[in-house]
């Protein structure tokens, strides 16, 4: 099997695979797969009958790399097996419950070890609840909103803009002054966060090319907040990158109020990815009361069955 490195270019060609696609992880985001290429991870991709296989690679050891589900077709697991056998890997990621509930899990583990990673599970929201803010479980939210709209509308004028490439080269500006923001008050810096750097520069540079919808917060004539979301699937977006100036109090919620009333308005829900087990970013999303989670899995050939 050959695979191909995956270019913003390929957008265009490989779109028609993810139409009507049906898992709910944010891994199968074609905009995610396209802009996080060349960060932590290098992105690949084969196509096979009909349908999409992706395969990705730790840039610092491309020895560890490992396939996506096929997009476009689902493949009962004898048949998976058989692929990821013949693309030379052993094992297949961020595969959603549905899968596994779908085909079974004692069918899976016929030819596969089946492990969860709780730290990749998504958590998933009903976008009109967070655009709304209804009930006594979002006070705190709407307070900070108010205040935010109180204090900082009321000195300068606020405007919220869709984004767009016009756009790209401010909110190119406002990413740098963020990320330089982080490094001074907080002292550090991981390679998680340069590749969360890197994934959102390459989206704002590619922002025409990679099917993302986004808007931008100007307050003063200045842009102090952007939230970048892509479609996942027919009833599901999921929002990618959400920054705001953090000295603003408030700011982040309206921004999140924002992105949830006028990105991929027709969807029902909005996936806002996993917590990577960070005990700080699962505070931050269990706070908005998730609809749900999808809850990631990996799969490992084992050599304990004959694999067709």
């Amino acid at each position: 099997m050959r695979f191909t490195p995956i270019t913003p270019a390929d957008y265009a060609h490989l779109k028609s695979f993810f139409a009507g696609q049906k898992y709910r992880h944010s891994s199968y985001s074609l905009s995610g797969i396209v802009v996080w290429n060349n960060c932590a991870f290098n992105n690949y991709y084969a196509k096979q009958d009909g349908y999409l296989v992706v395969s990705e690679s730790h840039i610092a050891n491309p020895k560890a790399r490992w396939l996506l589900l096929p997009v476009g077709r689902q493949l009962p697991p004898a048949e998976l097996a058989a692929l990821v056998k013949k693309a030379g890997h052993d094992i297949v990621r961020y595969v959603p419950e549905e899968y596994i509930a779908a085909c079974g899990q004692a069918e899976a583990e016929k030819f596969f070890s089946v492990r969860r990673e709780p730290e990749y599970d998504d958590y998933v929201y009903e976008r009109a609840g967070l655009a709304s803010l209804k009930g006594a479980k979002y006070h705190k939210k709407r307070n900070l909103i108010a205040q935010f709209e109180r204090d900082a509308a009321a000195a300068e004028k606020v405007e919220v803009l869709a984004l767009s490439p016009e756009l790209a080269g401010e909110c190119g500006e406002f990413v740098e002054r963020w990320y330089q923001y982080r490094r001074e008050k907080y002292a550090f810096w991981t390679d998680e966060l340069g590749c969360e750097h890197n994934a959102l520069v390459q989206t704002l540079d590619n922002f025409a090319l990679t099917g993302v919808e986004g808007l931008a917060v100007k307050i003063g004539g200045r842009i102090e907040g952007l939230g970048i979301a892509s479609r996942l699937t027919d009833d599901m977006a999921v929002l990618n990158f959400e920054k705001a100036s953090e000295e603003i109090k408030g700011l982040y919620q309206y921004l999140d109020r924002e992105c949830a009333v006028r990105l991929y308005a027709a969807t029902k829900y909005l996936n806002k990815e996993s917590d990577l087990g960070d005990e700080g970013l699962r505070q931050a999303k269990e706070s908005y009361y998730p609809a749900f989670k999808v809850a990631s899995y990996r799969l490992e050939l084992t050599e304990l069955h004959t694999i067709p």
